[in-house]
């Protein structure tokens, strides 16, 4: 007796799991329909941002060997130099400082590999052993330059684009860019002054489609 209401209430049990299983999958798929609905009549949720000019950080990343003293020492291009010189250079003190900044720069070119040499400071709150491997980007200027996020480029191989709002609907535009800092990144071609971009939501997006923009903004 005990045996068959085990196992009645185990087939009691997998209907009740089952049942339930069909109301969540019923209510997924109800609200899946809504929300195509939703899109179809008002359009696909989009976030954009306006293309525009701004100064952008020119930087140059140096990487290299930290040496005795907890100086990191690298080899550059001569090409460099002129922008290496350009950056902040080191006080009596840049461990009181505690700034990044260029320490030395031996002008002359090794024949062997056609580079210079560099040794450069940088700030750590840690332990850091010889030969360690230490980067940092430096700052030799700015440069204004017409910019978008980017977070708004997408890519496909080696073609970068993005999606550009215009009239409640969204075109795909290939674009080259140039440099990228704090964010964002340089336009070469293909956007222009005041061209708004989907720089949220663009991953569901096909060309032509209806998009409804529930955030604007200008970045800063």
């Amino acid at each position: 007796m005990r045996k068959i209401l085990y196992i009645i209430l185990t087939l009691v049990f997998i209907l009740l799991v089952v049942w339930k299983a069909d109301v969540i999958q019923s209510k997924l798929e109800a609200k899946t329909i809504s929300i195509f609905s939703e899109w179809a009549e008002k359009g696909k949720p989009v976030a954009t941002r306006m293309v525009q000019y701004r100064n952008l950080n020119r930087q140059l990343v140096l990487s290299g060997h930290v040496r005795k003293g907890g100086f990191v020492q690298t080899d550059i291009s001569p090409v460099l130099l002129k922008k290496i010189r350009s950056m902040k250079k080191c006080s009596s003190n840049p461990f009181q400082a505690g700034r990044p900044c260029i320490k030395s720069i031996k002008g002359r070119v090794d024949p062997m590999t056609g580079l210079s040499s560099v040794t450069f400071f940088v700030p750590h709150d840690r332990k850091i052993s010889p030969n360690e491997i230490l980067a940092h980007a430096f700052v030799f200027g700015s440069q204004r330059a017409l910019t978008l996020p980017q977070m708004a480029i997408q890519e496909e191989g080696d073609q970068r684009y993005v999606w550009v709002f215009q009239e409640d609907r969204v075109t795909q535009k290939n674009i080259e860019v140039g440099m990228l800092a704090d964010g964002f990144a340089e336009v070469l071609s293909g956007l222009k002054a005041g061209d708004l971009v989907v720089f949220r939501g663009a991953s569901q997006l096909n060309e032509g489609d209806l998009v409804q923009v529930v955030e604007r903004g200008e970045h800063s």
